[in-house]
């Protein structure tokens, strides 16, 4: 099953985006859904889905049980859930919305087929259309700004962690 989680993270979200856009077509209800924010979103969830199922899957096989049996025995699933699993799951969930975040965030091809303005999309526009470097910078520098505060939130929740890995399994 992990393969067939990895196989989107192998196709480009470009070529995932025109698969939908044939299944669905130009013509009802879904196609009219599909072309804007909807239809982008839905394409890159597609797409990047695998990337915290995957990092979720590792953290999860990397939880010592011996921890989850103890705390059982002290409270019910919900506990063990609450002050166990949670707290040392929170490094891969944080990672993968950072991960997911700036591959999304930098993604301009799915946008650009779906007829979605994003930033990434107005900024190539204006510097390879127009030849104006100076608009394409200024389209650019909030991108900037937000890659920059999602760097800071990495940089609190991860700065002094510890990751042990358990290499046994």
């Amino acid at each position: 099953f992990l393969f067939l989680f990895i196989v989107p993270l192998l196709v480009p979200p470009y070529i995932v985006a025109l698969g939908w856009f044939d299944i669905i077509g130009t013509n009802g209800i879904l196609s009219e859904l599909f072309f804007g924010f909807w239809g982008t979103s839905f394409v890159l969830f597609c797409v990047y889905l695998p990337i915290p199922i995957l990092l979720s899957l590792f953290f999860l096989e990397q939880i010592d049980p011996r921890l989850e049996d103890a705390a059982r025995l002290m409270t019910g699933w919900k506990g063990v859930i609450k002050n166990i699993t949670l707290p040392l799951m929170m490094p891969a969930m944080v990672l993968s919305f950072l991960l997911v975040f700036i591959f999304t965030f930098g993604e301009y091809s799915v946008a650009n087929v779906l007829r979605y303005s994003v930033f990434p999309l107005e900024s190539f526009i204006q510097f390879s259309a127009f030849y104006d470097f100076k608009a394409a910078m200024i389209m650019a520098m909030p991108m900037l700004l937000i890659a920059l505060t999602a760097l800071l939130i990495e940089q609190l929740f991860l700065e002094k962690r510890i990751f042990k890995f358990n290499t046994s399994h």
